[in-house]
């Protein structure tokens, strides 16, 4: 499923590492994932381990399992490719599904954050998986060979994610809703705003279902509120002053909206 950064030949893992035929060769982690970023500059790239840990702390909590529930009722057969996949949280659960579905496929997650990366190795998955840390602007994988493709709050490279799916093969993109975390932003930011519309165009892609998901979560801890705010993009752009006004709310209901879009490409 691979597919070696430099030269495009597959990769095949053997003790330690994965190999091209043109014996390039990048080794497994200890945690298991290898790195197939072209770019191995000592930058940070990504979620940081602070909102790694953030966000799987509070997926495990359960509140948007209805969202991972959704997005995996599409998936009816593999290979599956979770794009961006963060600490893998979705990978997970669609290794669950697949498990059921199609025992004998395979899974992959890439994510252009060791940090998350690394936690996503830490997950438990049901059919093979592989991990990598990659762009998603320059998917590591074979093309055609992915039937199902998934995009959680990512962005979306149109050319890369038709190269890489089969004929007819779907992409599940999921984006905030108009009202998502606005309790949470209210909270924080004098003058909060509702998420702007989306375009749900992509060239290449036709749309063949769209799903609004809505529903309220009680958060009801102030672990929980802060776990939520620190793996959103809001945490880094607010002040601590700002920051500061969450330790003072001890539960909060906030709704969880999501647009849910499913594409098959032509």
């Amino acid at each position: 499923m691979l597919i070696c950064p430099i030269c495009k030949n597959r990769l095949s893992r053997s003790t330690g590492a994965y190999i091209c035929p043109q014996n390039h060769n990048f080794d497994i982690s200890r945690r298991g994932y290898v790195n197939l970023l072209c770019s191995q500059s000592s930058k940070n790239h990504g979620d940081d381990k602070r909102m790694a840990i953030a966000r799987r702390d509070f997926l495990n909590a359960g509140y948007y399992s209805r969202l991972r529930d959704s997005i995996c009722s599409v998936i009816t057969h593999g290979p599956a490719l979770d794009i961006c996949c963060g600490e893998g949280y979705y990978l997970e659960g669609i290794t669950q599904k697949l498990a059921v579905c199609d025992p004998g496929s395979s899974a992959c997650g890439i994510d252009i954050s060791k940090s998350a990366i690394d936690a996503a190795c830490r997950r438990k998955y049901n059919v093979e998986t592989h991990l990598a840390v990659a762009n998603c602007t320059d998917i590591p994988v074979q093309d055609g060979c992915i039937s199902f493709a998934v995009s959680v709050f990512a962005p979306v490279s149109e050319q890369e994610t038709k190269r890489i799916l089969r004929q007819n093969g779907c992409l599940i993109r999921v984006v905030p809703g108009r009202d998502h975390l606005i309790e949470l932003k209210r909270a924080v930011y004098e003058h909060a705003q509702l998420n702007p519309a989306f375009n749900n165009t992509l060239s290449g892609f036709e749309l063949k279902s769209a799903h609004n998901l809505i529903y309220n979560m009680h958060l009801n801890s102030a672990d929980d509120i802060k776990n939520l705010f620190v793996m959103t993009p809001y945490y880094y752009r607010t002040t601590q002053k700002d920051q500061q006004k969450l330790r003072l709310v001890p539960q909060l209901d906030v709704t969880a909206h999501f647009y849910i879009f499913v594409y098959k490409a032509v």
